[in-house]
């Protein structure tokens, strides 16, 4: 079990979610998972969550539901 979670919120904010998970991936003590609480993004960023599956030092849940306002 990790130590801890982290929860990153998001929506249509795709760099700034690059720029946050290349963080994390540099930390000393990697034990910790990741939940991205994304309020209905498009679909390039369920595509670059997808493309680090397997490829993260930590092991993250990407959580979307539809945007309504």
């Amino acid at each position: 079990m990790a130590k801890a979670t982290v929860i990153i919120p998001t929506y249509n904010r795709l760099q700034h979610l690059k720029f946050t998970i290349s963080g994390l991936t540099r930390q000393i003590e990697p034990d910790f998972n990741v939940i991205i609480a994304d309020d209905g993004s498009d679909s390039e960023t369920k595509e670059y969550l997808e493309s680090l599956k397997g490829r993260t030092p930590f092991e993250f849940n990407h959580v979307w539901h539809e945007h309504k306002g």
